[in-house]
């Protein structure tokens, strides 16, 4: 506290007291700019002590202030009291403080005093600096942007263009700023990010759009983000507009999907993932697999053993929603008996002999994935009950567990047995088929897809060649022509084994007839006998693939067969068989 006892009095003396903790600087002085007062914020700010220094005056605050300056300012504060301005005090140190300043004054014991507020505004000019050098920061850096920036008025008005792609701009920055959406475009064009303004501003959320425009004789596709601005510009609602051209982005994924068709049409061509095949009936077999494998649905796959069922329960799993949860397999033809049940379902311990801990059965692994249960005929009927439950209900209980246990598992099962036949026999519950049945797929035989057999035989050449470090270049046509002949009861499995045997026996770059064993030529012996149409299909196969796919001409199939040529070709048309480069694909 700065005192100064002659003039110091009890009224004085109470305003110093209220004001003295005040967080801004207040002086108070004598006429003739003697320092009476002073709080504590004044004394720190302008660097003197508080415990009653002598002989301060207004010159020791701003050492600018003379005699002829305090004078005029004195005269000042008289004429307009309560004025506020801003100055800078200079310290005794030369340091330049920035003051708002307001001052009053009032008689006391006769004489007038002055008393200064002068709150430092220094920071809040470092603070404007600040914003000022972040506001031309941010600028240069929306200004270096490849996107365009625009601030727009909720009636269509350019306020703000930032962008460094001036290019892109529909007219140059400087004939955009303060000018209406409908003076710069069309009045569709116009209408439309008008809209979009008011969309932006009605919902007071982000809006994204996309939209083309011609640039340059061309025509670019954009993707507009438009997003309301907190705060009003002069009275007025704005959106802030961040525009980016995604014209080779959008060029770029109409290319990627037109791979993706190619690469489908190429697919449906040779294989389905795993599964090698171009025939007709391949072909319904992966429109099927397509049509099924996004739902849920229970799966039936129906064929003799050997032609891929498994593969196809794969290419179901893999191309729907559950590829990301396991694919659990199950071999029903290989599960003894007595232990069927625990396999399928798990067991608590001690359940029966033998049962030391508790484990979990196949459908519980396969929760939210896929369960394969193959040769689904084969199982025991005490199973078949509880098959039926789960499949139903999506429930079960351990073997020698009392807990009901809740999954969730889509079922794939197959077959190579009639099922309906084994229902009439008693061996197979109808409940559980027309439960099973809900999605039956054929999956034919290699005799009724013959023409698969040189896609087939390459694939696997190919595969065999590589596990062995063999180096295969070529087919001999004896020996193609042999595969082509044989009715492969075994189907796709035993032409495996066949081309895996001759790849071990092919010393060279061609695999010949020599290399290829002994093959079956008889139709298939079993249950179903073979029609009259597929004994001809097959017979005109086995012509075609002798010849090398030549129809006419003495060494032509026409006359293997003893027909006239356009009766060859009649029946062939019938029959759905065509030929591809020297082999026959139907």
């Amino acid at each position: 506290m700065i005192d100064n006892t002659d003039i110091n009095g009890e009224f004085l003396t109470w305003v110093y007291l209220t004001v003295k903790d005040a967080p801004d600087p207040i002086l108070w002085f004598d006429e003739s700019g003697r320092l009476l007062r002073a709080n504590a914020a004044a004394c720190r700010r302008f660097g003197f002590p508080s415990n009653n220094p002598a002989g301060l005056t207004i010159h020791d605050i701003d050492t600018r202030c003379d005699a002829a300056r305090w004078s005029m300012l004195k005269d000042d504060w008289v004429k307009q009291p309560g004025n506020i301005y801003e100055t800078q005090f200079f310290s005794r140190q030369g340091e330049p403080i920035p003051v708002e300043v307001t001052c009053a004054h009032f008689p006391f014991n006769g004489r007038r005093l002055f008393s200064l507020f002068a709150r430092d505004i220094s920071l809040c000019q470092r603070i404007q600096a600040v914003s000022k050098e972040s506001e031309a920061r941010l600028r240069a850096i929306l200004m270096a942007l490849p996107d365009l920036v625009f601030v727009l008025t909720e009636e269509g008005r350019y306020l703000e263009v930032l962008t460094s792609r001036e290019e892109l701009l529909s007219a140059p920055i400087n004939d955009l700023q303060g000018r209406l959406l409908q003076d710069i475009f069309e009045k569709p064009e116009a209408d439309r990010f008008l809209k979009l303004t008011q969309d932006t501003l009605s919902s007071n959320a982000p809006v994204v759009i996309e939209y083309e425009l011609p640039i340059g004789g061309q025509i670019h596709t954009f993707e507009a983000r438009a997003a309301p601005m907190a705060e009003a510009i002069d009275g007025k609602r704005c959106i802030v507009l961040i525009v980016r051209d995604i014209t080779e982005r959008k060029r770029a994924e109409h290319l990627h999907s037109q791979n993706l068709y190619l690469r489908e049409e190429l697919t449906k061509e040779l294989n389905y993932g795993d599964i090698v095949g171009s025939s007709a009936a391949m072909r319904t077999v992966f429109e099927n697999i397509k049509v099924v494998a996004g739902t849920d649905a229970t799966v039936l796959l129906l064929g003799e053993t050997g032609t891929g069922k498994e593969l196809i329960a794969r290419a179901v799993h893999k191309t729907g929603s559950r590829r990301s949860s396991p694919l659990i397999k199950v071999n029903c033809g290989a599960l003894p008996t007595d232990l069927a049940e625990s396999e399928l379902f798990g067991h608590e311990k001690g359940a029966f002999t033998g049962a030391t801990d508790q484990k979990k059965g196949r459908f519980e692994l396969a929760h939210h994935g896929t369960i394969f249960l193959d040769e689904v005929g084969e199982l025991p009927a005490a199973i078949q009950i509880k098959l039926l439950r789960v499949l139903q209900e999506q429930e079960f209980e351990r073997v020698g567990g009392t807990q009901t246990l809740k999954v969730n598992v889509r079922v794939i099962a197959a077959t190579n047995h009639d099922l309906l036949t084994l229902v009439k026999e008693g061996n197979f519950r109808s409940d559980l088929y027309y439960r099973l049945n809900i999605f039956p797929i054929k999956v034919p035989p290699l005799r009724d897809r013959r023409e698969d057999i040189p896609l087939l035989t390459k694939h696997f050449t190919a595969a065999f060649a590589k596990r062995f470090g063999r180096h295969i270049d070529r087919i001999d046509g004896q020996a193609m022509e042999k595969l082509m002949r044989s009715n492969w009861p075994g189907n796709v499995r035993e032409l495996a084994n066949v081309i895996e045997r001759a790849v071990i026996l092919c010393p060279g770059g061609v695999l010949e007839k020599k290399h290829i064993s002994d093959l079956s030529q008889e139709p298939i012996k079993g249950d179903r006998f073979p029609t009259l149409e597929e004994v001809e299909r097959q017979h005109i196969q086995a012509a075609l693939g002798k010849t090398g796919g030549i129809l006419a001409g003495s060494r032509g199939a026409a006359s293997l067969l003893n027909i006239n040529r356009s009766t060859l070709w009649s029946r062939m048309q019938k029959l759905g068989i065509r030929i591809d480069k020297k082999y026959v694909i139907s």
